[in-house]
């Protein structure tokens, strides 16, 4: 069935000491078309307040960057 869907996330991760990581607040939002029955556009944005921001990923901290993603999903 044809549609649209729209969905958003809010989250908060406190501060971490080792590795040092600050505390921030984000958000996503994503949209999806249902185009018809099998056939989906969708269009997503992830860490929407900050352009970038540390996370911890193990022992060590990475640099995570503001992304828009286009997705299309097409099944047989």
């Amino acid at each position: 069935r044809a549609g649209w869907q729209v969905d958003a996330d809010l989250r908060y991760v406190s501060e971490l000491e080792s590795p040092a990581v600050p505390a921030y607040l984000t958000a996503d939002l994503g949209t999806t078309w249902r185009i018809r029955k099998g056939l989906d556009l969708r269009v997503s944005a992830r860490d929407l307040f900050d352009s970038h921001h540390p996370e911890q990923t193990g022992v060590t901290t990475t640099e995570v960057q503001r992304s828009v993603l286009l997705t299309l999903r097409w099944e047989i």
